[in-house]
C-alpha cells in the first residue's frame, strides 16, 4: 500500500510538472505573438477621429445583441464610433459585419437600424450577415465586397487582431478604437475573461493567417 501511494505521488508530481511546463510555454507564446502583432499594426490604429486617414468604407464588427433588438454595450460603442467617422467624413459607407443567419438573432439588422436612427442614410449602409468571425469578416471584405482598403471599428484589444488579420489577407486596413465596455458581459464573458479570450484568439488568428507562410 505504501509503495502504491509513493508511486501515485510520483505520478502526480510528473503530471504537475508537465502542466506547469505547458502553461509556461503557452504564456510565452501568447506574449511573443502579442509583441509581434503589436509591432506590425500599432501604427495603423487610431483613437482620435481627427487624426485617422479617410477611407471609403468603415467596417463595424458585430457583437452580442439583446432580444434581437438592442445592441450590447460593446456593440453600441462600436456603432457610435462608426457613426462618428461617417459624420466626420472619414468614411463614406458603413459595412455592418456580423451574425445575421437567424430571424430571431440578426446582428447586422440591429446594427443597420442603430446607424440609421443616428442619422446615417440607408444608402450608406451595407450588411454582411456572414461575418461570423473576425477572419470571415476580413476575408469577405476582400472577396465578396472587393475592398482593398478599409477602416475597422471595434474595441482596442479586438482591433489588434482584426487589423492584423485583414492586412495579412491583403486588405490595407487601419483601425479606429471604440470605447471599452464596462465590467459587464459580452457573450457571457466578464470583461477580464473577454481580455483573456482576445489574447488567446490573437494566437489562433496568427496561426490561421500565417499557415503555410515562409
Amino acid at each position: 500500500m505504501r509503495k502504491m501511494i509513493q508511486k501515485m505521488i510520483r505520478s502526480l508530481r510528473h503530471i504537475f510538472f508537465f502542466v506547469v511546463v505547458i502553461g509556461l510555454l503557452s504564456a510565452g507564446l501568447v506574449v511573443w505573438v502579442s509583441r509581434m502583432v503589436h509591432q506590425k499594426v500599432d501604427r495603423y490604429i487610431y483613437a482620435d477621429p481627427t487624426e485617422i486617414p479617410a477611407n471609403p468604407v468603415g467596417m463595424v464588427l458585430g457583437a452580442e445583441i439583446i432580444k434581437n433588438s438592442i445592441p450590447s454595450e460593446a456593440l453600441a460603442y462600436r456603432l457610435s464610433a462608426g457613426v462618428t467617422l461617417f459624420q466626420d467624413g472619414k468614411v463614406n459607407v458603413l459595412l455592418m459585419s456580423g451574425d445575421g443567419r437567424k430571424p430571431d438573432y440578426n446582428e447586422v439588422e440591429v446594427m443597420a437600424g442603430y446607424a440609421e436612427k443616428a442619422g446615417v442614410p440607408a444608402s450608406a449602409i451595407r450588411e454582411d450577415p456572414a461575418g461570423l468571425r473576425t477572419y470571415d469578416s476580413c476575408l469577405r471584405a476582400k472577396e465578396q465586397f472587393g475592398l482593398h482598403t478599409l477602416t475597422i471599428i471595434t474595441q482596442k484589444d479586438h482591433l489588434l487582431r482584426a487589423v492584423y488579420t485583414c492586412r495579412q489577407l491583403g486588405v490595407e486596413a487601419i483601425g479606429f478604437v471604440a470605447p471599452d465596455f464596462s465590467n459587464g458581459s459580452l457573450f457571457d464573458y466578464t470583461y477580464d475573461a473577454y481580455l483573456l479570450r482576445e489574447k488567446l484568439a490573437l494566437v489562433l488568428a496568427w496561426f490561421q493567417v500565417n499557415e503555410g507562410v515562409d
